[in-house]
């Protein structure tokens, strides 16, 4: 795992792994990236009720509602996939 930023406004994350299959490595990602919008989104609402709104908050892409059906069609095909979804990404079906 890495940490770097681009600008003094960002942050980049990097995350390398490996799966042995293409359905785990999917549900993988789309179990982290679900997760890590979830965190941004609490964190955001935290500092935002502590310290008051902001004029620019940090708004998360509109991921679980765009890769919804993707990861729906992965957990029905794929039981290891569907546990990974669940447990790990905190997704729900």
């Amino acid at each position: 795992m890495r940490l770097g930023t681009t600008n003094p406004a960002s942050v980049v994350l990097q995350i390398e792994f490996f799966d042995t299959g293409a359905e785990a490595h999917e549900a993988h990602l789309l179990a982290f990236i679900h997760l890590m919008e979830l965190i941004v989104t609490a964190s955001r609402d935290l500092v935002c009720g502590l310290c008051g709104a902001d004029q620019n908050p940090v708004i998360p892409g509109d991921y679980s509602k765009m890769q919804r059906e993707r990861a729906r069609a992965l957990a029905a095909r794929n039981s290891a996939a569907k546990k990974i979804l669940i447990e790990l990404g905190v997704w729900s079906f």
